[in-house]
């Protein structure tokens, strides 16, 4: 190396260095002790976690996995939580695609863009409180909705209800940086590819399906892969759904509303059995590899 190259090395060392340190200590060095605090029974009461197996903690091999796979409320958390993403994920997409093709294609798009994203800066706790208040007996939501046969109740604490009211209050919230993203997609595409497509006689409907879908594959794929790693994740939502009002509810009504991470966190923070919470988040983390593993097969041989 000359000279020059190592003084570049050098100072590019230096300044990448914070965050080297920041990753070392902070992401990798906690995502290695989890790991192996989920073959222990450490407790943060009983255990001092600085005199590690010498404070009474035990080594337990793959007990804390195995109880946390024949547990109910985990099993039952995982369903859960793969219905929320599953179904929190596509709305979203879908909708922020339609309200993307409206701004782009209308005037005043710098309304419409600012208008469509103020959902998703409003604080959590706002949202459930509207939410909360259009999901009861006799508003105009749920007036509309008993046209189509669905009972008038109070959604956040009725079992079947409040894990949909959590799925809509992700879509009006979520939708608008979805919006934003396939704008920028939109904004991407030639013009000249549609107007080649109209003087071959191709209509709008076949334009959208042949040329826009296809040539958003990309961001399609990024707004998926991201959106199934946050929504796996759900915490906060459902936990303040559950402890909302006057009578708070550990998983919700009739356990509605438990998911991986609420459950980690009972677990972990509420029973002090951190060894099974770290491997639960672990499992977690298996669930979410394999959710990425296959939208990555699904979206490979057609990503432009």
């Amino acid at each position: 190396m000359t000279r020059l190259e190592r003084n570049n090395l050098f100072w590019g060392y230096l300044f990448l260095g914070p965050n080297i340190i920041y990753l070392i200590f902070w992401t990798f060095l906690p995502i290695l002790f989890a790991f192996l605090l989920s073959f222990t029974n450490y407790d943060m009461l009983q255990h001092d976690i600085m005199k590690g197996f010498q404070s009474g903690a035990k080594f337990v091999g793959l007990k804390n996995y195995m109880l946390v796979l024949k547990n109910p409320i985990f099993v039952r958390s995982v369903w859960q939580t793969i219905y929320f993403a599953v179904l929190s994920v596509f709305i979203t997409n879908v909708i922020g695609l339609v309200l993307a093709l409206i701004a782009h294609n209308s005037k005043g798009k710098g309304f419409f863009r600012v208008a469509y994203f103020i959902p998703n800066i409003t604080t959590l706790t706002s949202l459930i409180i509207i939410f909360d208040a259009l999901f009861r007996p006799d508003t105009i939501v749920t007036d509309f909705l008993a046209m189509f046969g669905l009972p008038q109740v109070v959604w956040r604490i009725t079992p079947g209800y409040a894990m949909n009211l959590a799925i809509i209050m992700s879509v009006w919230a979520g939708a608008g940086y979805n919006m934003l993203i396939y704008l920028a997609g939109l904004q991407e595409i030639p013009q000249e590819v549609y107007e080649a497509a109209a003087l071959d006689g191709t209509s709008r409907p076949k334009q959208f399906f042949h040329i826009t879908l296809p040539l958003l594959t990309n961001k399609t794929f990024f707004l998926f892969v991201t959106g199934f790693i946050g929504s796996l994740q759900v915490y906060d939502m459902v936990q303040i759904l559950a402890d909302f009002g006057e009578k708070p509810q550990v998983g919700g009504p009739d356990g509605s509303l438990w998911t991986v991470v609420y459950y980690i966190y009972n677990v972990g923070w509420t029973q002090n059995k951190m060894g099974r919470a770290a491997a639960a988040s672990f499992i977690l983390f298996l669930i979410i590899m394999v959710f990425t593993i296959i939208q990555r097969k699904l979206f490979k041989d057609q990503t432009y």
